[in-house]
């Protein structure tokens, strides 16, 4: 009788990149201010880690409509693109993306304000920080 394979052993899952995440006033669309430093220096990390891309994922409050919270997102992570393609990094390893209100805050928020954001999650073999950083506008 054949004996059964060896179980295969599953490779470990690799810890995710602390986000950076950039948090917006109701209705605003560009990035706050004080996120420039910030995403000039991830720019240029991203220029010297070429096998390196990020998510720019936008979100919106609750405050209208869905279809407007849609919009207003793509238009957050959109913005945000080009921010960082201003500052030097490549348009094509940057996948921007909006969810509206239909993903808040996982934890109790104190207001919706929390929900006005957007996250910037790398993925790939290294990251640029080493704890989230989170930045009000």
């Amino acid at each position: 009788m054949p004996s059964a394979p060896p179980p295969v052993a599953s490779a470990p899952e690799r810890p995710r990149c602390p986000a950076l995440v950039l948090n917006f006033r109701a209705a605003r669309v560009a990035p706050p201010a004080a996120a420039q430093g910030s995403l000039s220096a991830l720019a240029a990390w991203l220029v010297a880690h070429p096998t390196t891309g990020v998510f720019v994922d936008g979100h919106a409050d609750s405050t209208g409509s869905d279809d407007g919270n849609l919009r207003l997102s793509r238009h957050r992570a959109a913005l945000v693109r080009a921010a960082l393609v201003r500052s030097g990094a490549s348009p094509a390893r940057i996948t921007i993306r909006g969810f509206g209100s239909y993903w808040p805050v996982g934890e109790s928020p104190p207001d919706a304000s929390w929900n006005r954001r957007v996250v910037i999650q790398t993925h790939g073999d290294e990251c640029p920080r080493e704890r989230e950083e989170v930045i009000d506008p």
